[in-house]
């Protein structure tokens, strides 16, 4: 793995144990005061609408973050297009992880998935001028 992988990765883990600390992911009341038994299930992340995937990584490492045991089958990774109503992950794990992760997991890859189902309308668009889109530092802290 090279720097500027490894500096990547040491930001995006920064900003998911930010994210988690806001969102109380560790001290769930709800989750920690209605589950009196913690049993393993399976949770499928089904496409509310058609688009493009974005975010995988920072979604698996979010649930891993929670509880290194959790498990994440991708069945439509980075770049692929859904349509409404597909599966695109599996998670699988205690139930009391999979809650404590997943609203902090599903709002990172539902924005950077929003950003690339976007980002690719645009380009679509712009094709028949032979133009290059460009992105700009207006973006969101920290996801830069």
């Amino acid at each position: 793995m090279d720097k500027q992988q490894l500096y990547e990765d040491q930001l995006m883990q920064e900003i998911i144990d930010l994210a988690l600390k806001e969102d109380h992911a560790h001290d769930d009341i709800t989750t920690n005061s209605l589950l009196e038994y913690d049993n393993k299930v399976l949770a499928d992340v089904i496409a509310k609408e058609s688009g493009f995937i974005s975010g995988v990584r920072p979604f698996i490492a979010t649930f891993k973050t929670v509880d290194a045991d959790v498990s994440v089958r991708v069945l439509k990774g980075d770049g692929c297009e859904v349509q409404k109503g597909d599966v695109a992950l599996e998670i699988e794990g205690m139930e009391s992880s999979i809650l404590k992760a997943e609203r902090t997991a599903l709002n990172f890859l539902q924005r950077l998935s929003g950003i690339a189902t976007l980002t690719r309308a645009f380009v679509a668009k712009l094709k028949p001028y032979h133009t290059t889109l460009l992105d700009t530092r207006k973006t969101t802290p920290g996801m830069r």
